[in-house]
């Protein structure tokens, strides 16, 4: 799956920054082993070498996406990622069914292995 993410900063009339780029998602129900079942939420994987879009950009994807939480995950290092956590309307904390989500996300797409320690 694919997400087209596009910002423009603009100021006045002035178009000052414009970027693009493809983000991947999966929606992901944790707490459950049924489809439609248990808690769902957002993943949402930043591509390598790219940084976090703006946080009004990631408020308006969870709010696209609708689920209470959408997790933005960016890879750092070896088996090293960090997450940032969006409900439609602000960045919180953590959240636990989006952690699990997003954990369960990165074993199906091979990026960690069963036994695997995450940071």
């Amino acid at each position: 799956m694919g997400y087209y993410i596009i910002y423009i900063k603009r100021k006045g009339n002035t178009l000052i920054y414009r970027r693009y780029f493809e983000m991947r998602f999966q929606i992901v129900d944790a707490f459950t082993d049924q489809v439609f079942g248990g808690n769902p939420a957002g993943v949402v994987f930043i591509p390598e070498g790219e940084d976090f879009p703006p946080e009004e950009t990631m408020v308006k994807t969870a709010e696209e996406l609708r689920y209470s939480e959408t997790a933005f995950v960016k890879k750092l290092g070896e088996k090293e990622y960090q997450v940032r956590y969006f409900t439609p309307a602000a960045e919180v904390d953590l959240c636990g069914h989006a952690t699990i989500g997003s954990s369960y996300a990165l074993f199906h797409d091979g990026l960690i292995a069963a036994g695997d320690t995450v940071r």
